[in-house]
C-alpha cells in the first residue's frame, strides 16, 4: 500500500503528463511509491509504529509521510527526467526534491514525535530494543571476587587525579 498516488506525484511533476509510454512510465511511478512507502514503513516499525498508517485514525502523521514519498518519488522522476535539476557550485547535480525527503526520513529517526498522532506497537513489534552482549550479562565484566573491593569505600583511592600545570 503506498501512501500516494501517481495523480499526487504528477502534481509535483506537472510538466510531464505520466502515461503508459513516459519515461517514467505510470507503472514505474507507481512501483515507486510502494518501495519509498515500504522504506518509510521499515523505518516507522524500527521506531515501534504501527504501520502501514492509517489516514482516518493518525491523519497528521499519513500527511507528512504522503508528502515525504511524494517528494522521494518526485525526486526520482527528476533524476530519470534530468529537467528541473540545478548544478551546485561545485557542479554536483542537485535534486531538490529527494533533499526533501531526506530532510523527512532524518526528521522521523531523530525527532519521532513528528508523527505523534501515530499509533504505537504493541506486542512483540513494540519490544524491540537495543540488545548486547552487556544487557544480557551486566556483571560478567567484573571478577567474581572484585565487586565487594569495588564497593568498598574505605580503602584507599584506586584512581587518583594529577594536576599539572
Amino acid at each position: 500500500m503506498g501512501y500516494c498516488t501517481t495523480a499526487d506525484v504528477q502534481a509535483l511533476r506537472p510538466q510531464l503528463t505520466l502515461t503508459t509510454v513516459s519515461k517514467p512510465s505510470l507503472a514505474d511511478v507507481e512501483v515507486a511509491i510502494g518501495q519509498v512507502s515500504d522504506h518509510i514503513n521499515g523505518i516507522m516499525a524500527g521506531l515501534s509504529i504501527l504501520v502501514p498508517l492509517n489516514v482516518t485514525v493518525s491523519p497528521i502523521a499519513y500527511g507528512y509521510v504522503k508528502a515525504c514519498v511524494q517528494w522521494a518519488v518526485a525526486g526520482l522522476m527528476e533524476d530519470q527526467q534530468r529537467a528541473g535539476v540545478s548544478r551546485t557550485s561545485d557542479g554536483q547535480v542537485q535534486n531538490d526534491y529527494y533533499s526533501q525527503y531526506l530532510d523527512c526520513i532524518k526528521a522521523i529517526t531523530e525527532k519521532p514525535l513528528i508523527l505523534a498522532d501515530a499509533l504505537q506497537a504493541t506486542g512483540a513489534a513494540a519490544q524491540r530494543k537495543i540488545e548486547s552482549f552487556f544487557t544480557h550479562n551486566p556483571t560478567d565484566d567484573v571478577e567474581q571476587g572484585m565487586v565487594p573491593k569495588m564497593r568498598d569505600t574505605s580503602a584507599a583511592n584506586r584512581f587518583s587525579i594529577r594536576q599539572e600545570f
